[in-house]
C-alpha cells in the first residue's frame, strides 16, 4: 500500500445484506490486528456508516472510536484510521468499506492521499466486475442445467405422446359414431401437440425460434381464456371482453369460457393479429393468470380490444418473418383489474432493467421475472408490452401487436 500502513482491512458484504464479512489485507505489525470472526452489523457499526456518509475518504484519530468499534479492531492508542467506501457509480449500491490504520505520528502526504483513493476507487470498479461476472456465470450454470433437464423431461413426454398414439392407431376407429367422432376429435389434438413438441425440440433446444403466423383475435382469446376458466370459477372473477363486436362482451363465473357458443362475426373473423402465435399466447396466458391471481375474490378483470393506426401505435415497426419491416396497423389489447400491485414493481418494469444488476430487485422473482419475461418477449416478436396504474387504481396490461386486417 502507498502510504505504507502496517493493517489494511475490507469490510464487504453484498446488496441486501445486513453483516459486513472482514476481509484482512495486510497485518504487518503485532500491534495491529482484528478479530475475523467478529460479527459486524453495517447498520451499527459507526465506521462504516461514517464512510458511507462521506464522499471520499474519512481521516480519525483511534481515540475518537466507540468501544463497540475497538471490540474487533485492535489498534495502539496513538493511532489514526483512514475510511473510504468502495463506490462506483451514483446509481449502484455500495459493498464494502476500506479499512487502513497506521501510528498517529505518520505524516500522510496529499500526494500519497490522492493515489491511495484513485487505487481504493479502481478496487471498487474490479470488485464490482468480478462480482457481475460470478453472478452472471453462476445464473449461466443455472440456466444450461435447467434447459437440459426440462429438454430431456420433453424428450421423453414426447416419446410417450408419440408411442400412444401408434398404439391407439393400430387399435382402429370405434364402430360407434359418436364415440368415433369423439375418438378423431381427440386422435387430432394429440397429433397436433406431438407435432408442436417435435418441432420445438428440433427447433427451439438453445434458443428460440420466431415463427409468422395469423389468428383471428376472438380465437386467440378465447382459447386463452379456456385455460384460466377453472381459475376464474374458484376465485369467483368475473371477466368482460370488449370490442370485439357481438355476443362476446359478458362472462361470469358459471360461464366463463368464451369457447362454447359463442358466435363470431365476420367483422371479428377479420381482426387477425400475425406474429409467433405460440409465444402471444403464452404472454397472453400469463398476463390473465396475473391479474387473477392479484384481483380479490368475487373481483371483475376487462379485457380493451382497440385498432390503431401506425400514427398511433408509438411509431413501432413491425419485422416479418421475410424480413421485412413496415408500419402497420396494430391492435391495443389491454387487460385491466382492481387489485394491488407494488408501485417498486411497475417502475422497474417501466425501467425494464434494474439500474444496478448486483441490487435486490422486484423482476429477480416472481411474478415480477415472469412478466419481464413477457415483456422482453414482445419487444423480440415486434410488439410492445407495457404496465401502468390509472387514477382509479385498476392495473393495466397493455399489449401491442401487428393487426393484420384491412377493413375498419
Amino acid at each position: 500500500m502507498i502510504l505504507g500502513c502496517p493493517l489494511a482491512v475490507l469490510l464487504s458484504w453484498s446488496p441486501g445484506e445486513n453483516w459486513a464479512e472482514i476481509i484482512p489485507g495486510v497485518v504487518d505489525n503485532s500491534l495491529f490486528g482484528l478479530f475475523s470472526d467478529a460479527s459486524i452489523s453495517i447498520q451499527a457499526e459507526a465506521l462504516i456508516q461514517w464512510a458511507l456518509a462521506t464522499e471520499s475518504y474519512l481521516t480519525l484519530n483511534v481515540d475518537n472510536l466507540p468501544s463497540k468499534t475497538r471490540k474487533w479492531l485492535n489498534t495502539p492508542d496513538k493511532g489514526q484510521i483512514l475510511v473510504m467506501a468502495l463506490r462506483t457509480n451514483a446509481d449502484y449500491e455500495i459493498t464494502g468499506v476500506v479499512l487502513l490504520a497506521d501510528y498517529q505520528e505518520r505524516h500522510w502526504s496529499e500526494q500519497n492521499l490522492s493515489a491511495t483513493t484513485t487505487l481504493i476507487s479502481q478496487l471498487a470498479w474490479w470488485r464490482r466486475e468480478k462480482q457481475i461476472t460470478q453472478l452472471l456465470e453462476s445464473a449461466t450454470e443455472d440456466l444450461r442445467q435447467l434447459n437440459w433437464y426440462k429438454h430431456r423431461r420433453l424428450e421423453e413426454i414426447q416419446r410417450i405422446t408419440a408411442l400412444s398414439l401408434r398404439q391407439i392407431h393400430d387399435l382402429g376407429i370405434p364402430a360407434n359414431e359418436l364415440t368415433q367422432m369423439r375418438y378423431e376429435l381427440l386422435l387430432r389434438q394429440l397429433d397436433h401437440t406431438a407435432a408442436s413438441m417435435s418441432g420445438m425440440l428440433k427447433l427451439e433446444q438453445w434458443q428460440l425460434h420466431i415463427s409468422w403466423e395469423t389468428m383471428p383475435i376472438a380465437s386467440l382469446l378465447k382459447r386463452s381464456l379456456e385455460r384460466i376458466e377453472n381459475l376464474l370459477k374458484y376465485q369467483k372473477l368475473w371477466i368482460g371482453v370488449h370490442g370485439l363486436g357481438q355476443q362476446i362482451e359478458e362472462q361470469s363465473p358459471k360461464n366463463s369460457s368464451l369457447a362454447r357458443g359463442v358466435p363470431i362475426s365476420s367483422a371479428q373473423s377479420a381482426m387477425a393479429i400475425a406474429g409467433d402465435i405460440v409465444k402471444i399466447e403464452l404472454v397472453i396466458h400469463e398476463l390473465l393468470v396475473n391479474a387473477c391471481n392479484r384481483s380479490q375474490t368475487g373481483g371483475r378483470i376487462d379485457i380493451w380490444c382497440r385498432r390503431l393506426d401506425a400514427s398511433k401505435s408509438s411509431d413501432t415497426k413491425y419485422s416479418s418473418a421475410s424480413g421485412e419491416t413496415d408500419h402497420q396497423t396494430s391492435l391495443e389489447l389491454s387487460i385491466t383489474y382492481n387489485g394491488a400491485i407494488e408501485p417498486q414493481l411497475l417502475t422497474e418494469l417501466h425501467d425494464n432493467t434494474p439500474k444496478d444488476v448486483l441490487a435486490p430487485c422486484k423482476l429477480d422473482q416472481l411474478p415480477g421475472l415472469h412478466l419481464l419475461i413477457c415483456q422482453n418477449l414482445m419487444q423480440e416478436l415486434g410488439g410492445e408490452l407495457n404496465f401502468y396504474q390509472l387514477p382509479d387504481n385498476r392495473v393495466v396490461s397493455r399489449l401491442l401487436l401487428t393487426l393484420v386486417g384491412h377493413n375498419s
